[in-house]
């Protein structure tokens, strides 16, 4: 037997004096061999905001047990799902409504099997109106962060450009504008001209139009009035008032994990119940707020539509196809899916200990690298196979498994990908002796 020693872990910085006591909640550790790991078995009763935005800051939460005055970091794990050959598809994952998805190849055709509810039902041609209530119901049925953005601006860098003969997006509110820009006739007659031609007249609040007539520079930002309809138009920002999935934005934005904040302002909007998001302050915090940052950040934003769009249910991004985003009376059509299971691919237990990123050296020479770092691809398979190559109890097995490895040789050229190389091995490991 190899004996490897635990390597210390250090972490880069000390998480900040807030976090939760643990009084009412209960520690579970994780095995008696590591007295220092626990696992929080149930809720601790969160009586302050902060304690609540402590608890919300998932990067940088820690609990403290009471009894003991011991200071637990939160560390999140992963949860993976049963799809072996004996029950192909497994379960249906609950944050998205479906089954694993494995292709159909020698090694499972023999086991897959039709199962319908993997898949959610069709409904193409069931419209969802874009309006308040409907992004406020996308935080309060499904937990996604859907916003429509308000506050950018027209006159502010890298957006200040002229809008004569190029698209422009108009703001429509009612009655007369209280203070209509000065313009020459002709081009206010452009710009009422193209909004009454443009075949983007379904949305009653926004309406996108390219002013093709006579124009000024001074229509950037101008409100002009359309006194037959009783309409107020007013020139704004090429993407206010469209609505986006900003779930992602809500962790990854760069100021969400500083040890020094309480709160998460990017979650501020849903926890209010708005559908809007303001810019800057719900988007491009801490230190930035020009509209640079607008156009740097957009990119991790899932565009759903404008705010008044009608869209197909089917053509919302797939996070959102959520069947309580429904009309009542909407039904779908089943849709077939043929489940597909692989050879030894089961559930894990997220309590038990887990060493990613981690190198295990031996007298600072030769190196086990029973435990690598995740972000790279070509490191997986090579902890998997020198987890077994040691610890594994059939050696006898999985050596000549590795044997004929080395015979019936395979690869490709940037190809990294784990599963399909390891299924492969594997192969080998089942057959070593014939069965």
């Amino acid at each position: 037997a190899i004996t490897v020693p635990n390597p210390p872990v250090a972490f880069n910085y000390q998480p900040p004096p807030l976090g939760l006591a643990t009084e009412d909640a209960v520690l579970k550790l994780l095995s008696p061999n590591e007295p220092d790991n626990a696992v929080l078995a149930a809720d601790a009763a969160i009586s302050s905001r902060a304690q609540q935005r402590a608890c919300n800051r998932r990067r940088t939460s820690f609990v403290r047990a009471a009894s003991s005055q011991e200071y637990y970091r939160f560390d999140p794990r992963m949860s993976m799902v049963d799809n072996s050959l004996d029950s192909p598809g497994g379960a249906v994952v609950d944050a998205t409504g479906e089954c694993p998805v494995v292709a159909k190849t020698f090694l499972n055709a023999a086991t897959c099997r039709l199962k319908p509810e993997c898949t959610p039902a069709d409904f193409s041609g069931v419209n969802i109106t874009l309006d308040d209530d409907t992004v406020k119901r996308f935080y309060r049925r499904a937990r996604r962060h859907v916003h429509h953005v308000t506050g950018l601006r027209v006159d502010a860098p890298p957006y200040n450009y002229g809008i004569c003969n190029r698209p422009s997006r108009w703001l429509r509110t009612t009655g007369v504008c209280a203070a209509p820009a000065d313009l020459a006739n002709t081009t206010t007659f452009s710009v009422l001209a193209a909004l009454a031609a443009s075949n983007d007249r379904s949305n009653p609040y926004v309406r996108d139009i390219r002013i093709t007539g006579p124009c000024e520079a001074a229509v950037r930002g101008a409100s002009i009035s359309d006194v037959p309809t009783s309409s107020c138009w007013t020139h704004v920002h090429d993407d206010s008032h469209n609505v986006y999935d900003f779930s992602f934005w809500v962790s990854a934005h760069e100021g969400v994990a500083q040890a020094d904040q309480r709160y998460n302002p990017i979650a501020q909007a849903a926890r209010e119940g708005r559908a809007d998001i303001p810019f800057p302050e719900g988007i491009c915090t801490y230190g930035q707020s020009d509209h640079y940052c607008w156009r740097n950040s957009k990119q991790h934003f899932q565009f759903v539509g404008r705010l008044g769009d009608t869209v197909d249910f089917d053509d919302l991004p797939k996070s959102l196809r959520k069947t309580d985003m429904l009309p009542d009376a909407a039904t779908g059509v089943p849709l077939a899916f043929e489940a597909c299971g692989s050879p030894g691919e089961t559930t894990n237990d997220p309590n038990q200990p887990i060493g990613y990123g981690v190198r295990m050296l031996d007298n600072g020479e030769s190196r086990l690298f029973l435990h690598r770092e995740v972000q790279r691809d070509e490191n997986f398979r090579s902890m998997v196979h020198n987890n077994i190559a040691v610890r594994a109890p059939d050696q006898l097995r999985q050596r000549t498994a590795w044997a004929l490895s080395q015979v019936l040789v395979v690869g490709a050229d940037d190809d990294d990908e784990t599963e399909r190389w390891l299924a492969y091995y594997d192969i080998f490991v089942r057959h070593a002796f014939g069965s």
